[in-house]
């Protein structure tokens, strides 16, 4: 027994180390197939980089074919900056016929567009990003600063970067990724030259656009984010290229809180986050903006240098601070061609286009309702030391102040060429369909001119047709070829609105009767840009 035992065992010892060596050898194999010239691992990280490629390339191919087809519907197409801007929109690096996406480089032919050649990985991923806008040079060019950024997965002999001047500066890095400060103008091509240590050179140029195009609630909130910490866009078009609908950011009711929409350029103690540059609105249209805060100088904008333009907004905005408008708290540039469909119910200093206005508004209306507790509330703008023309309104506006259908007061420069048919009510005191007071502080003296009412004016005192208190704060205002409700349509026709401004009314007949009746004001005047829109 004892010897059969110890035969056991042995054997079992044998077939245990047998079958160790027989793992090991299978390892071995495993490990080879796995690690060796065409091994398993190896394959497997060249399929993943091959479908990163396609992936790629499949991205490139699309937004290509809607370029394509862009060529043939836009008229602003060309082969230039509207390729570009559409490709870096798609998060796409373009570097002459050069196009970057998720670190692979492929050529393109620009004027077809398609792509021409695959080039692999790309060896070098450029990005730049806006510090801050300088203004103009002594060049009359607009001037940023830019932050741009290097990294290259092969080892950099040299860098040469183009200077502002067009001078050439040389950078020997001691890393694979480097960051450079640049003054760059806009619109002009800067060129980038990259030597690597293997003896192969890269030619890249980088480019800041004077255009920046938003389609998406996203990218709105991204660039409301960038002005409110100290980017005024000064020189640059923003491009509303979609309407809008904000419901997904501010409301009533979002998650359970209420949350109110942040203006673009909130005011501040040093008056340094203002936006500076165009916003071109392309006759969209922005819903559901909601404001509900005691903050001051409320609005989609809330300090406002620039230009906003071809614009329409609705929504509600139900409390604010001092100055609140729909398209801007205070306004210090130029609003034009704009229109107000948003409710708007505050405490102080209100109007349907801004709160407080010392820039230019024109070619603007409210449709809205406009109410004030207390304050200057008017149909465009509730305080106005600036220039308004060619605006109307057709809501109805309510304070306990000083109440105007389209100033609130206007407490300096001139108001032309305007019209009411709102119904305007002050419960206490200064209403007018046009001003509800006028007249300078500093005794200098505003004009209103070629502007008429037809709405329903209503106060305890001081009631004006056009100007309800026309010697405000001790100064003085004249109402020059301004009428009235009293006036008709012939004596509107052949008064003041002989201009090239004003044109007759239109009739549009209903196809079902054959019945006629007047499209915008019931026969009266309406301003020329009316049927231009």
């Amino acid at each position: 027994m004892k010897i059969e035992t110890v035969k056991t065992r042995g054997i079992t010892l044998i077939a245990l180390i047998i079958t160790i060596i027989l793992m090991l050898i299978l390892a071995g194999v495993v490990l080879s197939l796995s690690i060796g010239e065409n091994g398993l691992f190896k394959t497997a990280k060249y399929t993943v980089q091959k479908n990163s490629e396609v992936e790629a390339k499949e991205k490139l191919e699309l937004a290509l074919a809607d370029l394509q087809a862009h060529k043939y519907t836009d008229e602003a197409y060309n082969e230039n900056e509207y390729i570009d801007n559409y490709l870096e929109d798609e998060n796409m690096e373009v570097s002459g016929s050069i196009v970057t996406i998720d670190n692979w480089d492929f050529e393109i032919d620009r004027s077809i567009p398609s792509i021409k050649a695959s080039l692999g990985a790309s060896t070098v991923k450029l990005t730049k990003e806006v510090k801050s806008y300088l203004g103009k040079n002594e060049n009359d060019k607009y001037v940023v600063s830019i932050l741009v950024k290097i990294e290259s997965n092969k080892k950099l002999e040299s860098i040469e970067f183009e200077n502002l001047d067009g001078s050439i500066l040389t950078v020997v890095p001691e890393k694979e990724t480097i960051t450079k400060d640049m003054q760059i103008e806009l619109d002009r091509e800067y060129k980038i030259v990259l030597k690597m240590a293997e003896g192969k050179t890269i030619n890249r140029t980088i480019i800041e656009r004077s255009v920046e195009n938003i389609r998406t609630v996203e990218e709105l909130v991204a660039f409301r984010d960038k002005v409110n910490t100290g980017l005024t866009y000064e020189g640059k078009t923003i491009n509303l290229l979609a309407d809008l609908d904000l419901s997904s950011v501010c409301g009533a009711e979002i998650n359970g809180e209420q949350i109110s929409w942040e203006p673009i350029g909130n005011y501040g103690t040093d008056n340094t986050h203002i936006f500076k540059g165009i916003f071109n609105g392309n006759k969209n249209t922005i819903d559901n903006l909601y404001i509900n805060t005691t903050n001051a100088y409320q609005g989609l904008f809330g300090e406002n240098e620039g230009t906003i333009e071809s614009l329409a907004i609705s929504g509600k905005i139900v409390n604010s601070g001092e100055g609140t408008g729909s398209f801007a708290g205070n306004n210090r540039g130029t609003i034009i061609n704009c229109k107000n469909n948003a409710y708007i119910q505050v405490h102080n200093v209100v109007g349907g286009i801004t709160g407080s206005n010392s820039g230019v508004i024109e070619k603007c209306c409210n449709t809205a309702e406009i109410y004030s507790t207390y304050g200057n509330t008017g149909g465009i703008t509730g305080t106005d030391t600036g220039t308004i023309k060619l605006c109307y309104n057709t809501g109805y506006v309510h304070s306990n102040f000083s109440t105007g259908g389209i100033s609130g007061y206007k407490a300096g420069g001139n108001t032309y060429n305007c019209y009411n048919i709102g119904i305007v009510n002050s419960g206490m005191d200064n209403c007018g369909g046009i001003n509800g007071a006028a007249g300078s502080s500093w005794n200098s003296w505003v004009y209103t001119y070629n502007c008429y009412n037809l709405g329903n004016v209503t106060a305890n005192r001081y009631v004006g047709q056009i100007t309800g208190l026309p010697n405000a704060n001790g100064g003085g205002s004249q109402d020059i070829n301004c009428y009235s409700t009293n006036a008709t349509v012939e004596l509107l026709n052949a008064g003041a609105y002989s201009n090239n401004e004003w044109v007759d009314d239109v009739k549009i007949k209903d196809t079902e009767t054959g019945e006629e009746t007047w499209k915008y004001n019931n026969g009266y005047p309406i301003l020329k840009w009316q049927l231009e829109n």
